[in-house]
């Protein structure tokens, strides 16, 4: 009997929802086997540029996910507050919450209440302040988009 039968079609391994993960503990595991195998089959120290090939493309990776990390925080803040017609307070707490993580080279204090001020301001606006609240819903749903892009590509 195989891993995915077609008995599963409602089961979380066949269809596809879970792929995501799947494929990331099989990164994980596929990472930890190549580097026992990269480290058994040296005896001396890697140099700091055999070291660089390796790092190179986690590097890459997460140089992208950072880039991401504005456009995205922003986007949605706005999005969602502008939208509502009671302030989610919720939305307001969680993000404040998380803004006092701190994230290394990014002011996201700042980021978080600037965010909230202009989503609340164009909530305020009415019919004014809809084709900016537009703009950032828009953009708010073009970077998920991206960022599902580059989790993907790499």
């Amino acid at each position: 009997m195989g891993f995915c039968s077609g008995d599963c079609l409602k089961g979380c391994f066949c269809n596809g929802k879970n792929l995501l993960t799947i494929l990331t503990v099989v990164g994980i595991l596929c990472g930890i086997a190549l580097g026992i195998t990269l480290r058994s089959i040296r005896e001396d120290e890697w140099t700091p540029r055999e070291c660089v090939y390796v790092k190179f493309l986690g590097e890459i990776f997460l140089r992208m996910l950072n880039a991401l990390v504005i456009p995205l925080i922003t986007s949605s803040l706005v999005s969602a507050i502008g939208s509502s017609d009671v302030l989610p307070y919720v939305v307001v707490l969680e993000a404040w919450k998380m803004s006092l993580e701190n994230v290394e080279g990014t002011n996201i204090v700042g980021l978080v209440t600037f965010s909230t001020i202009l989503g609340i301001t164009l909530g305020k606006m009415g019919p004014k302040g809809k084709p900016l609240l537009d703009f950032f819903t828009s953009l708010s749903e073009a970077m998920i988009i991206i960022t599902e892009a580059v989790v993907w590509l790499i």
